[in-house]
């Protein structure tokens, strides 16, 4: 059966071809000499549609969480990222977050970010990688935290979307830039 049907797509565009050299089908022309040019500045950029969604509405925010971690009530720094509009869905494609925990004095040890967590109208929690940074004697100068996720998250309308860092201690500062993109669509 699956060789009567190649030999049948065989002869199919053995045929096309055929008629393709004798002339039959016309051919397309692209004029060489029509160039386009879009100057654009950034007062005006270039309009964007999603052409398969054109109710998709790009979106990108970004906040600055100084954390340490409350020894009285046990939670680390929250912030708001955004509320989502009232007349949109929120979703979030992609997270991002780079914590920074630099020596202050030499009582102090640099701490790793151990969670970020996303919440929209559920947790959602996305793990760190981590890299040290070392003076001339080895000792821990500071500690890069970086999370990168591909994801698809869900906010629905009035929804408080916040990011939680969850510091390793509470012996040092941690900052933390956390970012999010995605786009707003009808509900």
């Amino acid at each position: 059966m699956k060789i009567f049907e190649n030999r049948k797509l065989s002869r199919v565009l053995s045929t096309m071809a055929g008629l393709l050299v004798l002339g039959v089908f016309p051919s397309a022309a692209i004029a060489g000499d029509k160039d386009v040019v879009v100057i654009n500045d950034d007062s005006t950029p270039v309009p964007v549609e999603d052409v398969n969604n054109p109710s998709r509405r790009p979106i990108q925010r970004y906040v600055d969480v100084m954390n340490t971690l409350d020894p009285v009530s046990g939670e680390s720094g929250v912030k708001t990222i955004m509320t989502v509009p009232s007349d949109s869905r929120l979703v979030i494609e992609f997270v991002s977050a780079s914590c920074n925990s630099p020596v202050a004095n030499s009582s102090d040890r640099p701490m790793e970010a151990s969670v970020l967590r996303i919440t929209t109208s559920v947790d959602h929690y996305f793990s760190f990688d981590y890299s040290k940074y070392t003076d001339a004697a080895g000792e821990v100068t500071s500690i890069t935290s970086t999370a990168t996720h591909l994801t698809r998250l869900y906010a629905e309308p009035g929804t408080e979307v916040r990011a939680l860092i969850s510091p390793t201690s509470n012996r040092a500062t941690l900052d933390c830039n956390v970012s999010i993109s995605g786009y707003l669509t009808n509900p």
